[in-house]
C-alpha cells in the first residue's frame, strides 16, 4: 500500500480542458433539473475515467484492484438506486 501512495505523491494528473468543462456542464444541468443521483453517476463515470488513464500509464499492479473496485462500486451503485425506487 505505500507504493500506491508512493506512486500518488510521485505523479502529476493532466486533465483535458474540454472534458472538465462538459462535466461541470452536465453537474449544472442535473442540478439545475434536480436530478441528483444521475449527476453523481455522471460524476463518478468522469473521475473512474480519469483514474483508469492515470493508472493505465502508471502502474499496473493497481489496475485490476481499481477496475474490480470500480466495477463493485457501479454495480452498488446501480442496485441501491433500483432497489429504493428513486430513479430522478
Amino acid at each position: 500500500m505505500n507504493e500506491f501512495f508512493a506512486l500518488l505523491q510521485k505523479s502529476t494528473i493532466e486533465l483535458p480542458l474540454a472534458e472538465v468543462a462538459l462535466l461541470v456542464l452536465c453537474l449544472s444541468v442535473f442540478l439545475v433539473m434536480k436530478m441528483t443521483r444521475i449527476g453523481l453517476i455522471a460524476a463518478y463515470l468522469f473521475t473512474y475515467r480519469w483514474g483508469l488513464l492515470f493508472l493505465t500509464r502508471q502502474a499496473n499492479d493497481f489496475l485490476v484492484f481499481y477496475l474490480l473496485f470500480g466495477f463493485g462500486v457501479g454495480v452498488l451503485t446501480i442496485v441501491g438506486t433500483v432497489w429504493t425506487g428513486n430513479s430522478d
